[in-house]
């Protein structure tokens, strides 16, 4: 039996609120579809910008715990980077880089007249 991956477990669950409202934004705006959007909520707590970037802050540091070892000699700091064996790790890392970009790109393009001032 494999051994579970606990920070990536976590992580996916951090990730949920993020991962809903990216994915309902982007079919709604590309694709017209209007399902996921209809279907959850949006008054729910569930939806607060605090866990929503929260959760995705927290999924971040905990995935790269796994993949990233820092190292103290005589007053520098030396990071390694080990990729093996935590592709979920870096697969949520990547999950996770992608809906910020997303996020972000949604608050700039909805907040550009006021930015144009």
């Amino acid at each position: 039996m494999k051994k579970i991956n606990a920070f990536a477990l976590i992580g996916a669950i951090l990730l949920l609120p993020a991962a809903f409202l990216v994915v309902g934004g982007v079919a709604q705006s590309g694709f017209g579809s209007t399902a996921i959007n209809n279907f959850i909520d949006h008054d729910l707590f569930f939806f607060h910008p605090a866990l929503i970037l929260g959760g995705m802050a927290l999924a971040l540091g905990l995935n790269l715990i796994p993949i990233l070892k820092l190292q103290f000699q005589e007053g520098v700091v030396t990071s390694t980077l080990t990729l093996k064996g935590r592709l979920l790790n870096v697969l949520l890392i990547a999950s996770i880089l992608l809906f910020a970009g997303v996020i972000f790109l949604y608050l700039l393009a909805e907040n550009i007249q006021i930015f144009m001032r």
